[in-house]
């Protein structure tokens, strides 16, 4: 219970920050300021509690409360003052707190300069990454502001960038798309120490250079496993920095239960940004694991990142403020904290400035049992972290106290006549009331007894009785009782009045058939020397259940209603024999009793329920009343009152909440008795639905059944497909009384299935719920392909085959340009290639046009999917356009036989002349030139001064390593004045050019001239055969000529 009181504990008005830095040339001042009534007084102690005072030239106490630290040289450095841990302290009469640590550094400024980490050499197209370094000594006061480009133009943090160029919040620079013109700007980064308020630029400039890479890459990420620290409500940028040919894209999951859930950007507070993923707001929620994926045609690369996001603790007392629990009674303080810290220790509890021990069931919960005076004072809860500290305090007031009686009056023995005044004095909270007896009895009403009573300033209750000549009936056994609603306290004594023998007059009595009765006899005058009861005439006691003490008090054990009822009376004497009585008329009730009753317990919902209440006895009038749980009977549950002694309770249809105790009360003016009986309800079991969700193979995954509704006891088991669950899967199955948690530490595709809770109780047969597990497995290999190396015309089967849930879908397709990133599909129209359905890429004759890289994708909707890209190769053997020639020649003359082969190099051309290698003592009138030209190999063979032995069949023979190739050549050497046959072979263009530029003359000495000698200028018929011979030889020549 909270109230209010007129003594506030203190509180802080200006609690100081957890941390303090500054500037050794600066100083700091710590303010620290609390209320309170009476005011607090404000002092500071260190973290080992001892009291700080003023230290000359460094510290100062200053008389609003605060800490003072003086500027101070480098050598005047203390680790004692200057590093150290202070708390404020505030205490007044009610109790003292102490603030959050505060953690004092001062820091001694140094020389240091800026530098900037980069990579030098960044391959086209993708992102450059800039660094600001810092020394680690003054890492921590330095905050990177903007980085300037080319001495002029500014960069600034921001959460998106402007597509280019992009700063990190975290201070990281990111240029995107590098390209040749990056290569020629410079880069600083600009710092500004939050100590000194002082900016600076790096030393030096960045620049990197642009290269081309025509070698495919796999993402390499600068850092495979990065952890990010953010506090709640800041702009997170989580980076993904990965470099790969061709530049690589990102994909973004999160890791929520071992599952990865690709990132959309529906989230407003999450969007990506290049190979970024912005978070704003970040809140606890969003800790945990993340997953960016590099991908490209060359590989995937996988980056974790952790994000931890600590926000301010705060601490909370419940209750809050003051405390009021009474003397004796039970106090219970719960410290409820918020947020979050890295490595934060549990709670501390401290009164008034002192840490106290662990009272309570748990280090969050204090718990005070039978609190007495001393534990009034100020309770606080301070947690501690890593960087931060919070407390609270509460007030803890005594509310109500048992009374206690602080005077007491005691026995006297007086002579009639003059005034007596006897008196009480106690104390409680609340204030407790003293009322007054007399043998028993109120006191008596009449002018002589005056009482008073009032209470002091501090509380305490002085109650006082004044008797004005005082008579000898005034004599007996006077009583204060002081009670509040705590408890009570009583004293008693005795006052004798010397006279004769006296009996105040006694108020009819009622006693309760059963229980046991003292009646004391008002007896006055002193001395008496003998008091005795009487029933009917007779002496009490005449039975064993009653007693007379001598003291005059009637003891009757186990009232009986026939046997005790009636006239007692007592009578005093003293030695004189002198006495005095009194009647006391005594009667007595018997008290009501119930027949117990009881509910069935086999009732299920939608039965009929229903018990009686029968009084077996009691004087009337009975009072019959019903409750359920302590409440009142609902609207549904009919009582009808059969008799003035039975009472009946029926339900016409059993409903859940109709399951709890009932209890019958019957009560008369004597006594009361009740009878409760417990009504069972039994309710099949209802299962609450449950889902794996989409499960990635290699995850952890777990589910519970709960039983939401149903009676004990209860019966749980898992079926997986309709059968009991596999040992060799390796499930775990935990229970409790309610629930049943069915654990796969690591998925797989046999996991994959139907799984069946089924629940039980006696009340129904069972109920479950049934939930699919779909294993989604990511693409994997079965058959990679592999590069190939074949011939012309050879057949070609690229095997890719893949597996995963759901299937995965292959597709080929043939890289067209210099990147993979520029390809077209490859389908079933492509010429002379065929896919089939298992993913297999079949060339039946390979030919050049073939040969390319290809890449096979598989994909199934789950992780990255996989890619393979692979080359094929055809080589081509050696081939000649003509396989066979002639070639005829004058003796004497030069010839030169050509042989050009196309195919792949090496390639080498062996002449041979009747398949036999041309001999060695033919040189070196037969000379062989050979010379590589585009696509193939050129073999020249001259023959210089030809004879008549020189006609015959050349060949010449083509190899390379993939094949070989023949050609042949059929040469003639003619003599004399005979004109040969014309060669229908092909004319070289050296020949051409011989003709043309050495028409016939009276010589014709020159070449294939010879054939027309000095015949050609008599003979029209030699002149026909020599235009026929050179027919690609205009007409005009060989007119001009002759």
């Amino acid at each position: 219970m909270i109230v209010a009181s007129s003594s506030v504990g203190p509180t802080f008005l200006k609690e100081p920050p957890a941390r303090i830095d500054f500037a050794n040339d600066t100083g700091a001042r710590v303010d620290c300021s609390a209320g309170g009534s009476p005011p607090p007084n404000i002092s500071w102690q260190l973290g080992d509690g001892k009291s700080v005072v003023g230290i000359p030239q460094t510290t100062e106490l200053l008389s609003n409360g605060s800490l003072l630290f003086l500027p101070f040289r480098p050598s005047g450095y203390r680790h004692d003052v200057h590093a150290a841990t202070y708390r404020c302290v505030a205490a007044n009469s009610v109790g003292r707190i102490l603030s959050r640590d505060v953690r004092v550094r001062a820091v001694v400024l140094q020389y240091y300069e800026v530098q900037v980490y980069y990579n030098k050499n960044v391959v086209r197209g993708n992102t450059a990454v800039l660094k600001c370094t810092i020394p680690s000594f003054v890492r921590e006061y330095i905050t990177v502001t903007s980085w300037v480009q080319d001495s002029s133009f500014n960069i600034y943090p921001s959460t998106k960038g402007d597509g280019k160029y992009h700063m990190l919040p975290s201070g990281e620079l990111l240029i995107r798309r590098v390209d040749e013109s990056d290569k020629y700007r410079s880069y600083q980064c600009r710092a500004v120490n939050r100590l000194t308020g002082a900016s600076l630029l790096s030393v030096g400039t960045a620049r990197f250079s642009v290269t081309d890479s025509r070698v495919v890459s796999t993402p390499r990420p600068i850092d495979k496993q990065v952890s990010i620290h953010a506090r709640k409500d800041q702009t997170v940028v989580l980076p993904c920095f990965a470099e790969g040919n061709p530049p690589p894209t990102y994909k973004w999951f999160r890791q929520d239960r071992h599952q990865l859930r690709v990132i959309t950007e529906t989230d407003d507070r999450m969007f990506v940004v290049g190979e970024c993923l912005a978070i704003l707001h970040v809140d606890e929620g969003d800790a945990g694991r993340w997953v960016c994926v590099a991908n490209n045609t060359a590989g995937v690369e996988r980056i974790d990142l952790t994000l931890q996001v600590t926000s301010s603790i705060s601490i909370m007392i419940q209750p809050s403020g003051q405390l009021t629990v009474d003397v004796g009674g039970r106090a219970e303080m719960q410290c409820i904290v918020t947020g979050s810290l890295v490595h934060t220790s549990s709670p501390t509890w401290l009164k008034d400035g002192h840490v106290i021990g662990p009272v309570g069931t748990s280090l969050e919960r204090l718990i005070l049992e039978n609190v007495q005076r001393d534990d009034a004072g100020m309770y606080q809860c301070i947690i501690r972290g890593e960087d931060d500290s919070a407390q609270s305090s509460v007030q803890l007031q005594l509310g109500a106290a048992h009374p206690q009686l602080l005077y007491k009056f005691i026995n006297q023995t007086l002579q009639p006549g003059p005034p007596v005044s006897i008196k009480c004095i106690a104390t409680g909270n609340p204030t407790p009331h003293i009322i007054w007896h007399l043998d028993g009895f109120p006191l008596p009403q009449n002018e002589r007894f005056v009482i008073g009573q009032y209470v002091t300033l501090h509380g305490d209750v002085i109650s006082h009785v004044n008797i004005s000549n005082v008579q000898v009936e005034d004599g007996g056994i006077y009583q204060c009782t002081a009670s509040n609603r705590v408890g009570e306290i009583s004293h008693s004594a005795d006052m004798r009045v010397y006279g004769l023998p006296f009996i105040r007059p006694m108020p009819n009595i009622s006693a309760v058939a059963g229980e046991p009765l003292y009646i004391a006899c008002p007896v006055a005058g002193y001395p008496i020397e003998l008091i005795i009861w009487e029933k009917d005439s007779h002496r009490l006691p005449t039975n064993r259940r009653q007693h007379v003490f001598p003291n005059g008090t009637l003891l009757l054990e186990n009232v009986q209603k026939d046997a005790d009822r009636g006239e007692y009376r007592c009578r005093a004497s003293n030695n004189q024999g002198q006495s005095a009585s009194q009647m006391l008329p005594l009667n007595v009730i018997v008290p009501p009793r119930i027949a117990p009753f009881s509910f069935q317990t086999d009732l299920h919902l939608g039965d009929r329920a229903g018990v009686q209440c029968f009084v077996t006895k009691g004087d009337l009038p009975l009072k019959i009343e019903w409750h359920k749980d302590g409440a009142p009977i609902e609207a549904d549950v009919e009582v009808r009152q059969l008799g003035e002694h039975i009472s009946s309770l029926s339900i016409e249809t059993l409903r859940p909440h109709h399951a709890g105790i009932y209890k019958c009360q019957a009560s008369n003016s004597a006594a009361q008795d009740s009878h409760s009986s417990r009504l069972l309800v039994n309710v099949p079991p209802r299962i609450g639905p449950f889902t794996f969700g989409e499960l990635i193979e290699g995850v952890r995954t777990q589910v519970q059944c709960v039983i939401q509704a149903g009676d004990p006891p209860l019966t749980l088991k898992w079926l997986k497909d309709d059968e009991i669950l596999p040992l060799e899967l390796g499930i775990q199955v935990t229970q409790d009384a309610y629930s049943s948690t069915l654990a796969i530490p690591r998925v797989s595709r046999m996991h994959a299935g139907n799984y069946t809770c089924i629940a039980g109780n006696p009340a129904a047969k069972t109920a479950s719920v049934t939930a699919q597990l779909v294993v989604s497995v990511p693409p994997r290999w079965v058959a990679e392909p592999r590069d190939h190396k074949v011939s012309r015309d050879e057949t070609v089967m690229f095997h890719c085959q893949a597996e995963g849930f759901p299937n995965p879908t292959l597709i080929w397709r043939k890289i067209i340009g210099r990147h993979p990133s520029e390809y077209q599909d490859v389908t079933v129209r492509s010429r002379g290639l065929q896919l089939f359905s298992n993913g297999t890429l079949y060339i039946r004759q390979a030919l050049p046009e073939h040969q390319g890289q290809y890449l096979c994708e598989a994909t199934n909707g789950v992780g990255a999917g996989l890619s393979a890209l692979v080359t094929l190769t055809v080589h081509v053997p050696p081939m000649f356009e003509v396989k066979s020639t002639q070639s005829t020649v004058r003796r004497g003359a030069s010839q030169t036989l050509q042989c050009q082969a196309h195919g792949d190099g090496p390639m080498s051309i062996v002449w041979q002349r009747e398949d036999m290698r041309l001999p060695a003592q033919l040189k070196p009138r037969y000379d062989v030139k050979e010379t590589t030209i585009k696509g193939g190999f050129l073999s020249e063979l001259h023959i210089s001064n030809t004879v008549k032995s020189d006609s015959g069949t050349f060949n010449c023979i083509a190899k390379n390593p993939f094949g070989r190739s023949e050609r042949t050549v059929h040469l003639q050497v003619q003599g004399g004045d005979f004109v040969g046959p014309i060669n229908d072979g092909p004319i070289s263009k050296a020949q051409e050019r011989i003709v043309a530029e050495r028409p016939p003359s009276t010589g014709c000495h020159y070449g294939i001239l010879d054939i027309c000698h000095a015949r050609l200028r008599s003979s029209m018929k030699a002149l026909l055969i020599f235009f026929l011979h050179v027919r690609r030889l205009s007409i005009q020549k060989s007119i001009w000529a002759l």
